[in-house]
């Protein structure tokens, strides 16, 4: 194991590493309760979704891991996937199996670059303000969704978007949940965001926002969603646009969180990422079986994890 995942010169050990993956899944699995939420209002199975998002995550970071050999996870993208619910669905009125093999297609470009090197010449090309300029935009688009459906931020007439009431109940619970992460964060504790979500969702249940599990253990049916996808309405040329516009942010969203995460675990070489194609592959790959199996979005590196590494730390390591 020393050998194959050159423990020794990223200066690190299989217990920090195993500390590591530990903390990194901790940090991430707020994803499996989101992805879902969402979805699920553009009237995709939930149970389908639950399992595509977890069995596309698992494939993707075992690619990434034991091919790649970065110490990175993947998982669904969080701004895609709301761009994919209200935007395309809600919004244009995309049926959703369409919806995925728009995805699944633009993981075939994704692939097809990738495989060409076209794909890691432009990771390599695009300057460094930029892909760290987009990383932080697609950031505050995340956050716009989640305070959106916080209720903090709601719609206003006169300047499009406002504060909610600060006496509703939700909105509250919101507000402090954040200071409550913030503060957790600041103080370098492992787990931060996910230990925020069992405190929000303990002190939601007498409030009523919130309820107890109907069961501790129950394996998500993946019928609802697998293999799905209509790849014939997708093709259509009339949704063209669809697909780039999925290239594209994916592009900027993954090259960004990948050249940040990379930075902070000291894999950049002269401002390079060695073996890039492979790291771009997981992803590619991760995309399409992704959308075989019923989530919505291409796959998106997880960098919440990796904000406060200490200078001896791997890339996933808090």
């Amino acid at each position: 194991m020393l050998k194959r995942f050159h423990l020794e010169e990223n200066k690190t050990t299989v217990r920090q590493e195993l500390l590591a993956g530990l903390t990194t899944f901790m940090t991430m699995a707020y994803v499996v309760v989101v992805n879902p939420r969402i979805l699920s209002e553009a009237g995709i199975p939930v149970d389908g979704v639950l399992f595509a998002t977890c069995i596309s995550a698992a494939f993707a970071t075992l690619i990434m891991g034991l091919w790649a050999n970065y110490p990175i996870a993947l998982a669904t993208g969080m701004s895609l996937n709301a761009y994919f619910a209200y935007s395309i669905v809600l919004g244009r009125g995309v049926p959703w199996q369409t919806a995925l093999g728009v995805v699944f297609l633009s993981g075939v470009l994704f692939l097809i670059l990738t495989l060409t090197k076209v794909r890691e010449q432009i990771v390599n090309g695009i300057p460094d303000c930029l892909k760290h300029g987009t990383a932080g935009g697609i950031g505050l688009f995340i956050a716009f969704i989640g305070l959106r459906n916080a209720k903090i931020i709601v719609a206003n007439p006169a300047t499009f978007v406002g504060f909610g009431k600060i006496s509703d109940p939700q909105v509250l619970l919101a507000a402090i949940g954040l200071i409550f992460i913030a503060v957790l964060m600041a103080r370098r504790v492992s787990s931060a965001i996910l230990l925020g979500i069992v405190a929000l969702t303990i002190a939601g249940i007498p409030l009523g926002l919130a309820h107890w599990p109907a069961h501790l253990f129950s394996l998500p049916h993946p019928s609802g969603t697998l293999l799905k996808l209509d790849l014939r309405s997708a093709a259509k040329l009339g949704l063209g646009d669809l697909i780039f516009v999925f290239f594209f942010v994916d592009l900027f969203d993954n090259v960004g969180t990948l050249v940040g995460v990379c930075e902070e675990g000291g894999f950049l070489v002269d401002g390079k990422l060695p073996r890039a194609s492979r790291a771009l592959l997981a992803d590619a790959f991760g995309t399409i079986f992704g959308a075989l199996t019923g989530t919505s979005t291409v796959t998106s590196y997880i960098e919440s994890a990796v904000e406060w590494p200490p200078a001896h730390a791997p890339a996933w390591a808090i």
